[in-house]
């Protein structure tokens, strides 16, 4: 009786996992590439509007990525000699 038992449950299992894989995967894949292609082809085309025409280019200035990561006054010089061999 618990062969029997334990053959059904890993039957059902098995089942319930084809259904998943058959049917609900490639709806939440879909689904997820939707919305990540999707919202980013909108955004593209909502950023592009106006008096931009194309081939125009704009450059932002970001002054965070402008400043020097290491002062002058960090770190220390290490001369180098070449050595043959």
């Amino acid at each position: 009786m618990g062969f029997i038992r334990f053959v059904l449950i890993v039957l059902v299992i098995y089942f319930l996992g084809l259904l998943f894989v058959r049917y609900i995967m490639p709806w939440l894949i879909s689904r997820l590439i939707r919305k990540t292609f999707g919202d980013a082809a909108s955004g593209d085309n909502r950023s592009n509007k106006g008096s931009k025409k194309e081939g125009d280019v704009n450059m932002k200035n970001n002054s965070k990525a402008s400043k020097k990561f290491i002062g002058d006054d960090e770190g220390e010089y290490v001369s180098f000699e070449e050595v043959d061999e």
